[in-house]
């Protein structure tokens, strides 16, 4: 990848990491990006397709076509920019500042309560208890994904990925219990 080209996002990156590692349909590529989730909660094909496309169009990845047991699938593979441009974000620092920014506060499962003066009591404990429950669903979710074994550098890594799920997912349902309680006194 050149100096002037852009640089590929993270989720670019992570799929072309998978594509480096060996050539895939689509919906191979969602299964291996949501291993042990259910269908209905792997990355949606309205994300995953126009980023295969825009890959191509980068020429970081290429596709063909092939036939599966009568099924014609388009089957893309990383190009050798493709690989640069993954080994580039994997050895680099780009996306791992430690610095703060907006997405705390807008990518996590609590943002609605950042506007908790604007519900009523009875509406603030009816969205902690919603949050509640949908964090102790992906928390249970997150138990029942098996951990694949491996060998090699990369061996323990699922597993650790997995642990920092299930400790986020617990210190959210720890703070929520706390804002429950708080919220309680509340008129």
């Amino acid at each position: 990848m050149n100096a002037s080209a852009r640089r590929p996002t993270r989720l670019e990156a992570v799929v072309l990491g998978l594509l480096v590692e060996r050539p895939a349909h689509g919906y191979g590529l969602k299964a291996r990006l949501g291993p042990g989730l259910p269908r209905e909660r792997r990355i949606n094909d309205g994300v995953l397709y126009p980023l295969l496309a825009r890959l191509e169009r980068l020429g970081l990845a290429s596709s063909s076509e092939r036939h599966d047991g009568g099924r014609r699938r388009r089957v893309y593979a990383a190009t050798a920019a493709g690989e640069a441009a993954f080994r580039e974000w994997l050895c680099g620092d780009l996306d791992e500042g430690a610095g703060l920014d907006h997405e705390l506060f807008i990518d996590h499962p609590l943002v609605k309560l950042l506007f908790a003066g604007q519900m009523t009591a009875a509406e603030l404990d009816a969205k902690i208890a919603a949050l509640l429950a949908a964090a102790r669903q992906r928390l249970a979710a997150l138990e029942a994904v098996p951990v694949a074994d491996g060998d090699g550098a990369g061996a323990g890594v699922g597993a650790a990925v997995l642990a920092v799920g299930r400790a986020r997912e617990e210190a959210v349902i720890e703070q929520l219990e706390r804002l429950r309680g708080a919220s309680a006194g509340r008129p």
